[in-house]
């Protein structure tokens, strides 16, 4: 299956990323300081089978660079213009990947609405790794190893918005499932 991924590191073609054992740093990044993310992430992983990849340790990528490029671009310049640092070249990466998890990125921050409500966060759960409940335009892939094919181009600012409506479609679809509680 080939998949993509982009990276503020250059990769070179024919390079294997091993599956991890330890804790990604991403990983430990989204949940220090964020009790809210650390209890979605305790969920999820909860409710994964045993033949899905953990977040975890998962490598991400997407079904396409536009994808990629959605969500890489914000989060890399962001922080770089906050410190008033140069933004890095951003890379894309056309995968390899022997299996893939595919996630519903949507459902995540969504999920943080209903903690407190365990009925609803099973159903969450269920749907960021089953997607038996509705289609989904934007999934994530969780990978537990990659080797890159070929450095690609990047994408376009147009294929970035419409990859970006498409996540936001998926965001407007979890709020109408999952409506906030009065």
């Amino acid at each position: 299956m080939s998949l993509y991924t982009a990276s503020i590191y250059k990769l070179p073609d024919g390079e294997i990323r091993p599956k991890r054992s330890r804790l990604s740093s991403g990983h430990i990044d989204r949940i220090k300081d964020n009790i809210p993310w650390a209890e979605m992430e305790a969920c999820l992983e909860w409710h994964r089978l045993p033949n899905e990849q953990s977040r975890m340790t998962a490598y991400y990528a997407c079904e396409s660079i536009a994808q990629c490029g959605a969500f890489i671009v914000p989060q890399t310049e962001g922080p770089f213009r906050e410190r008033k640092e140069a933004v890095p070249e951003i890379f894309y990466y056309e995968l390899e990947c022997p299996s893939a998890t595919p996630t519903v990125m949507a459902i995540v921050k969504r999920g943080m609405h209903h903690l407190s409500n365990r009925p609803a966060l099973a159903e969450f759960c269920e749907e960021y790794w089953r997607q038996k409940k509705a289609r989904w335009k934007y999934l994530e892939f969780l990978l537990p190893e990659f080797k890159v094919i070929k450095r690609v181009d990047p994408p376009s600012k147009e294929d970035m918005d419409s990859a970006m409506r498409a996540y936001t479609d998926d965001i407007a679809q979890a709020m109408a499932i999952w409506p906030e509680r009065r």
